[in-house]
């Protein structure tokens, strides 16, 4: 139930939640229009939309086939109020699984299933899952079913971060900047204009800088330039590019084995390496809840 700055603060277009795992088993609901924060969203008042995907809605979060009411949403969307005290910040409403299918608003309503839950003959309010009477058996209606579910909740407010990708550098960092990180990265980005340099992780006989870019292509062109050529720094002199082994096992799993880091788990992510379709690797890394392909490039184990 933790609340972080996000949920004052950033816009909201879109929202996900991942039911058991912080990054998969999610299910996703674009909004049409944007709020200006989660909390402005989930203070606004009853928001119907019967666009909310019902079937995900049911395999994210399980409960049995044919343990439940079998029909369309009732008062599908945010902040719902059924009657008889059924809840749900995200979801909707069925009524006990004996029972004929009731869609109208007004109608009797037994149950909830989504997030910020509460339901009829249910002893306290879930943060996920369903209430007493929404899963109770085929042709039931018992108040036995109350589920709790972990329940991992992402906003995306439409604005996409600049791509970034490591790269790698030879030498002793502290030798070559002379302990000045900052002058490193301004004379860095200076000379990958209009990329930039935003970062610096110096290891052993190398150091790995983070380029940015305001696309995808300028950023495979800055790259790309600094792998052939290097690293040409005003002051500081010129820097080879390094090409690491790549670490842990070739990322695997979804519909192709080429950029497969967003298959990966959070917690394999960093232990993984991936293949581009032209035949280069590159290691994956966390960037915020996503796995990816960040870099930098390296060769294959052997």
């Amino acid at each position: 139930d933790a609340k972080y700055k996000a949920y004052l603060e950033k816009p909201v277009e879109s929202i996900r939640m991942c039911i058991g795992r912080v990054d998969t088993n999610c299910v996703k609901h674009t909004f049409k229009k944007k709020y200006k924060s989660a909390k402005e969203l989930f203070t606004s008042g009853y928001i119907r939309d019967t666009t909310v995907d019902r079937d995900g809605i049911l395999a994210t979060f399980g409960p049995a086939a044919g343990s439940f009411q079998d029909c369309p949403m009732q008062r599908p969307g945010f902040n719902i109020e059924c009657n008889d005290g059924n809840k749900a910040r995200w979801g909707f409403c069925l009524n006990c699984a004996s029972q004929g299918c009731q869609n109208d608003d007004s109608n009797d309503a037994d149950a909830a299933i989504g997030i910020g839950i509460a339901g009829q003959a249910t002893d306290t309010e879930l943060g996920g899952g369903w209430t007493a009477y929404f899963a109770s058996g085929k042709g039931t209606c018992s108040a036995n079913s109350k589920t709790f579910k972990s329940v991992w909740l992402w906003v995306s407010s439409g604005k996409t971060s600049k791509p970034a990708q490591d790269v790698a550098l030879a030498g002793d960092f502290a030798s070559i900047a002379h302990g000045d990180e900052d002058k490193f990265l301004k004379e860095c980005s200076a000379a990958l204009a209009p990329a930039k340099c935003v970062k610096v992780v110096p290891r052993a006989v190398q150091f790995l800088v983070t380029v940015t870019a305001p696309g995808e292509k300028t950023l495979e062109r800055t790259v790309n330039k600094v792998f052939n050529a290097g690293l040409g720094l005003k002051s500081l002199g010129h820097v080879e590019p390094v090409l690491l082994e790549c670490e842990g096992s070739l990322a695997k799993g979804g519909s192709t084995k080429y950029w497969a880091c967003d298959n990966q788990p959070l917690d394999k992510c960093d232990a993984t390496y991936t293949q581009t379709p032209t035949g280069e690797y590159y290691q994956c890394g966390v960037s915020g809840p996503n796995c990816l392909g960040t870099g930098p490039a390296c060769t294959a184990p052997r």
